[in-house]
């Protein structure tokens, strides 16, 4: 036979598909560096292989080359140096062609970021670093960015590039570590450099003339896709701060976007609304006051904000219900200046809903105020305003002026002062507004002893003002939002004003000489020994020549009893985001005015007082919250679940256990606690206890859900009911509950399989079931299949080596018995001979006696 001669391998070079199968057929990464000197040298350049070449091949080269620079540990040579030269001119040519194919540019840097995401050897991470910084030196960013916003890239490749472009940070979150210079270099200028750049090609594209259609310019779902993502990837201050630039130098760029916003309200609601809030905060920069005037940055800044908002307003459009209530509901409501609650007003009553956000404004003015002072001064700032506008003056009538007297009693009957001021700020300007109708020469309404320039109440001598137009940026500036510190970087920029100081800031910078402090100063202003500092009382019937001297107190009109919450350490949560947030961590401003232990910025950590206090009030308000059924309940249920499991504090046990069961029973949140509940329980990093008490609020909230409410209902009134009639509320939920549980019992995570041994949670886990068995009844349809479901591990643990566990599979079968099940016990006839000798076996002194 004749001797066969191994030929040497050949692969074809001239296609990235010929690249691609070779690449995957080489073995080893010096096998591969050959096949990329190969290809250089016939070809010389990348140029004529990319434009020919199908994107997928670009992209499956660029994560091979990449991987293998990544895992590649060994030392270097001529022929790596070379190969590695070879790929950066692969990276270095699809960016240079973006121009006219975007979509190969988009494959080569998805392939590599791909690389950095599923390899985990960092061995060459710096050669591999060099190699993709290649790909940003010139404007490919900005190419691909138009690409997308124009429609040029087919959907399915544009979701794919969205999450690649606005990811780019999280998938090189791991090399910060590293102490090679290049890494920390690259990864430095992801962090303060990439995102304005990325920000920037967007909003550059998006103020370009673009195509209208009856007016109306039509945004590609791509451009919808890549703002959002921008949005709720914590990019939002960026993007807030160039619109408002661009906005500030155009009122047809801020026509565009208010257009662009209002098509995203549609598509992600979410984040619209994220966008619009930091929108606001970044209009603290270009809207502010002194002491007796608005002012707004240029002539466009003054229109600025209704053209953004304008287009999203309408009634049931979800910008003017988040803009008209659900706001002033979250902290941003209470920190907003003046300025901008002013600007806001004035859009929102030039809108057709005017008067139902009056009303609205009204209802919640003549409830008690929160314990969010700076909430309550906003709210009454709101109202203000909104009565000076014609639309409201025209529609105010009886029923809104009773409202509105209401409020003013409530609040001037409060013990906080600053609730008083807001109460006789409002009086004193609702008397004003009557000025023309009262009896010549009646003095108008003034209220003693009332400091109208106490920092709480002098936002209200701007009330009637109007914005006007100032040239120059103020001397002092708002610095406390993110958006507001970037917008005023880009504006200095613009202007070529490097000496402007950002270092300290106020949102009003009054021209005399008191000072208007922001909230979080208030809030810190205190007097030596800790001490909030109070001013005298506005009582006048001290006075003992006053006319009222010696009559009787007025009676209290629907006033709540005091319950002196102000005097607490933490102040109780109005909210169910609020008292989530209480979970998670210490608020950032001072929990309350007379807490020495409240944190402060820059001070010590948060002292244990303070936090056992914390955690305390939020578990002990967070079972009413949610009985109130919130909108974002059913949001919030998952993550408070969450949180309450991994509290470790054993003084709060039976209050995480309330909570868990108002949000198994309340109908808003049902579904996603039990959801969140029975992951929990399965998973490795909650303790025993935790699991426990799962378990527990599972069975508490099935009793309550088992509570007939309409036989209660009908015996008050005396009317006779059928007890076969009853409605059973936990019977149709039974299988919701019973059977996601059952399969995380036998399918927990792997490092959690342990504690579905352990005894004292086997027998709460058969006596949680029994108990879920026996509140749904015989009314239950699925009675037969999750008894028989049930019976499984109870019968697995008759001969179970703990007393507790072998008790709690007898109840567990008692109960199978009870809902009319039997059947299922009289087909297993080893389980009927055990059962008839528990009696024998089980039984102990207590049971004897």
């Amino acid at each position: 036979m004749p001797r066969m001669e191994l030929q040497p391998w050949t692969f074809d070079c001239s296609t990235l598909e010929g690249i691609h199968y070779a690449l995957n057929g080489a073995q080893g990464w010096s096998k591969s560096v050959e096949i990329f000197i190969d290809v250089i040298r016939q070809h010389n350049a990348w140029d004529d292989l990319l434009h020919t070449g199908q994107p997928m091949q670009a992209g499956w080269i660029a994560q091979h080359a990449i991987a293998g620079l990544l895992t590649d540990a060994t030392g270097m040579d001529s022929t790596k140096h070379q190969a590695d030269k070879t790929i950066s001119m692969y990276f270095e040519t699809s960016a240079k062609i973006c121009g006219n194919n975007p979509t190969m540019a988009l494959a080569v840097l998805g392939g590599g970021l791909t690389a950095f995401q599923s390899v985990e050897s960092r061995a060459g991470i710096a050669r591999a670093v060099d190699v993709l910084k290649e790909w940003f030196v010139g404007n490919a960013l900005e190419q691909v960015v138009r690409a997308l916003i124009e429609g040029n890239v087919s959907n399915e490749f544009a979701h794919a590039s969205i999450g690649w472009l606005c990811g780019i940070a999280d998938r090189f979150a791991a090399c910060k570590k590293h102490t090679i210079s290049s890494v920390q270099h690259f990864a430095n200028w992801l962090d303060s450099q990439y995102l304005d750049r990325l920000v920037a090609a967007f909003v550059a594209q998006i103020c370009r003339p673009l195509q209208k259609v009856d007016g109306t310019i039509n945004f590609s779902h791509t451009t919808l896709d890549l703002m959002a993502r921008m949005v709720l990837r914590g990019n939002a201050s960026v993007l807030a701060a160039k619109i408002c630039d661009e906005g500030l130098a155009s009122n047809t760029v801020a026509a565009t976007v208010g257009q662009l916003i209002e098509r995203l309200s549609y598509d992600h609601v979410s984040a619209s609304r994220s966008l619009m809030c930091t929108v606001l905060e970044a209009a603290t920069m270009f809207l502010w006051s002194d002491s007796s005037q608005l002012f707004a940055y240029t002539h466009n800044g003054v229109t600025l904000l209704q053209s953004l908002l304008q287009p999203s307003l309408g009634a049931g459009l979800p910008i003017q219900q988040h803009l008209a209530v659900h706001i002033w509901r979250i902290r941003l409501g209470s920190q907003l200046p003046a300025p901008v609650v002013f600007a806001l007003v004035d859009i929102l009553m030039a809108g057709n809903c005017s008067q139902q956000i009056c009303s609205q404004w009204l209802q919640i003015w003549s409830q008690p105020p929160s314990h969010d002072t700076w909430a309550d001064r906003n709210l009454a700032l709101r109202i203000a305003r909104a009565l000076q506008c014609t639309s409201c003056n025209e529609n105010f009538g009886s029923q809104s002026l009773h409202l509105l007297l209401e409020g003013i009693h409530l609040r001037l009957s409060m013990q906080a002062k600053e609730n008083r001021l807001h109460g006789m700020a409002i009086a004193e300007f609702l008397a004003g507004r009557w000025e023309s109708n009262t009896v010549k020469g009646e003095e108008q309404l003034r209220f003693d002893n009332f400091d109208r320039d106490d920092a709480s109440v002098v936002a209200f001598k701007l009330v009637a003002a109007d914005f006007q137009v100032a040239t120059h940026l103020p001397v002092k500036i708002g610095d406390f939002f993110p958006a507001a510190r970037n917008l005023c970087d880009l504006l200095t920029a613009r202007e070529g004003a490097r000496s402007l100081s950002v270092d300290n800031m106020d949102i009003a910078a009054p021209a005399k000489t008191e000072k208007v402090h922001t909230p979080q100063e208030t809030d810190s202003m205190e007097a030596p020994n800790g001490m909030s500092v109070l001013q005298a009382s506005d009582s006048d019937d001290e006075e003992e020549d006053h006319p009222l001297r010696g009559l009787a107190p007025l009676s209290p009109f629907h006033v709540a009893p005091d319950k002196c919450s102000d005097l607490l350490l933490v102040q109780p949560p109005a909210f169910l985001r609020s008292a989530f947030e209480m979970l998670l961590g210490p608020s950032k401003a001072a929990l309350t005015r007379l807490s020495d232990e409240a944190p402060k910025p820059g001070s010590a950590p948060e002292p244990p007082a303070t936090t056992r206090a914390r955690l305390s009030t939020a578990l002990a308000e967070l079972p009413g919250l949610v009985a109130q059924g919130p909108e974002e309940l059913s949001r919030l249920a998952g993550p408070i679940c969450d949180r309450v499991c991994r509290l470790e504090v054993d003084s709060l046990a039976d209050l995480k256990v309330e909570v868990l069961i108002s949000l198994l029973v309340e109908d808003g949140s049902r579904r996603p606690s039990v959801q969140h509940l029975v992951t929990e329980f399965g998973n490795e990093d909650i303790s025993l206890a935790a699991r426990r008490m799962v378990l527990k609020a599972m069975a508490a909230a099935a009793r309550k859900l088992s509570d007939s409410k309409e036989d209660n209902a009908a015996h008050s009134v005396g009317e006779v009911c059928n007890t076969s009639l009853k409605k059973h509320w936990f019977a149709s939920q039974a299988m919701h509950f019973i059977r996601p549980l059952m399969v995380r019992w036998k399918c927990p995570h792997r490092a959690a399989s342990w504690a579905m041994g352990e005894p004292s949670l086997v027998g709460e886990f058969l006596h949680c079931l029994g108990v879920m068995l026996e509140c749904a009844g015989t009314a239950c349809p699925d009675k037969d299949i999750l008894a028989s479901e049930c019976a499984e591990p109870a019968v697995e643990v008759l001969s179970h080596n703990e007393p507790l566990v072998r008790r709690c599979s007898l109840f567990l079968l008692s109960r199978i018995v009870l809902v009319g099940c039997e059947e299922v016990l009289l087909d297993r006839p080893n389980v009927l001979l055990h059962l008839e000798a528990c009696p024998f076996t089980e039984i102990d002194d207590t049971c004897r006696r």
